[in-house]
């Protein structure tokens, strides 16, 4: 098993903050060590929880830089790697970077890869498709909903975003494009009093929200009879940047400065 070792000194390009070898910043990785298929946890401490399944010995890849902690092995004989982010959609904007780099970028020739289905590739050069990589984040979330069951399984469809990072993206175009996601940021906008927040809604792909389903359906069949059956909700994810105020939690002397959403509860 390989271990990332810093070497940060080197890196020269702002922009593409990676060493000569392939050194990524704040991953610590090189493209190699990172598997197509990724679980992305916030909490360092979940990486060896999560990388417990992988298959016994598997694990080839190793790193640990700030709050990013890497394993990269197989699950039942299929590269995968466990990464955390850290708190924060900041923290996230930055992973997401930095994986799209270390897959996306041809080192030896100093260019990003052409796509799959783009015109006058160069011969011998490798092709990239974007398909082949598939990132899933696992986390905890809470609910404003009453009902709902502690240690159920959140799967979600939507995302709405109550923070600013997306928005330095074209984020609206791809909204514009999309009825249910215009109709989720109605509701939100409608529920809530976050009328300052310029609100926006994303989707997830339909053939992983549909596997995690499958997923859940298959697993609760092969339970034995009384065994207690893994819960699961199909719906919409809200986050926000912050865990107090953003969220709607009033604290202490806190309360009487903050604008707390007020949620209705359509979605």
């Amino acid at each position: 098993m390989s271990k990332a070792t810093h070497t940060h000194g080197l890196m020269k390009d702002p922009d593409l903050p990676v060493t000569p070898d392939g050194v990524t910043y704040h991953l610590n990785c090189k493209s190699d060590q990172l598997a197509d298929r990724i679980l992305l946890v916030g909490d360092p401490g979940r990486v060896d929880t999560v990388a417990a399944f992988f298959d016994a010995g598997s694990v080839r890849f190793r790193s640990e830089n700030r709050e990013i902690f890497i394993a990269t092995g197989t699950y039942k004989g299929t590269p995968v790697s466990v990464l955390s982010t850290g708190m924060g959609t900041d923290n996230v904007e930055i992973v997401i970077n930095e994986i799209h780099l270390l897959k996306e970028y041809d080192f030896e020739r100093c260019a990003w890869r052409p796509r799959v289905g783009d015109a006058d590739v160069p011969p011998g050069v490798k092709v990239f498709d974007p398909s082949s990589v598939k990132m899933i984040r696992v986390g905890t979330c809470g609910s404003p909903f009453p009902d709902m069951p502690l240690a159920a399984l959140a799967v979600t469809r939507h995302v709405i975003g109550m923070d600013n990072t997306c928005l330095y993206y074209k984020v609206k175009e791809q909204m514009q494009k999309s009825k249910d996601l215009q109709e989720v940021q109605r509701v939100v906008k409608e529920q809530t009093s976050l009328g300052a927040i310029d609100v926006y809604a994303t989707k997830a792909h339909p053939a992983i929200t549909n596997g995690i389903v499958a997923a859940c359906k298959a697993f609760n069949g092969n339970l034995p009879a009384g065994a207690k059956e893994q819960l699961y909700v199909v719906g919409a994810t809200a986050t926000a940047s912050g865990f107090y105020a953003c969220q709607g939690r009033a604290v202490g002397r806190f309360r009487e400065h903050l604008l707390v959403p007020k949620w209705g509860g359509a979605l």
